[in-house]
């Protein structure tokens, strides 16, 4: 675990798990909006005006590692899109900010593939 102090936010410990993929798994979450022009009915009006609506599909993706000491840790994550399959040595990096318990994924790097998410 390594400290950073950004000028632009609070101090966060960086935190970091490497292992090989046992397994993973990848599914499209609910779509949220995306945009898109239209024209809506005005009540009242007889007119219209224009609507923008936006949606997005959100990818899931589930890895189970097990690193060099036998220990194994799931990772949950959203909007990462990875790509990699049983086999492949994976490091996940998050960072909690200094006095939370929790915190965000910030990248992933599959060591086999030489590909890094964020």
């Amino acid at each position: 675990m390594k400290t950073f102090n950004p000028s632009s936010s609070a101090a966060f410990d960086l935190h970091h798990f490497s292992g090989i993929v046992e397994e993973s798994g990848k599914k499209p979450g609910n779509p949220s909006q995306r945009r898109r022009r239209r024209r809506g009915y005005l009540p009242g009006t007889g007119g219209t005006a224009p609507i923008s609506i936006t949606s997005k599909t959100v990818i899931h993706d589930q890895l189970f590692l097990t690193n060099s000491e036998g220990k194994e840790r799931s990772f949950q994550l959203q909007d990462f899109n990875i790509a990699c399959r049983k086999g492949n040595e994976v490091t996940v990096f998050w960072g909690i900010k200094k006095g939370k318990s929790k915190g965000s994924y910030l990248a992933v790097k599959n060591h086999t593939t030489e590909q890094l998410f964020f």
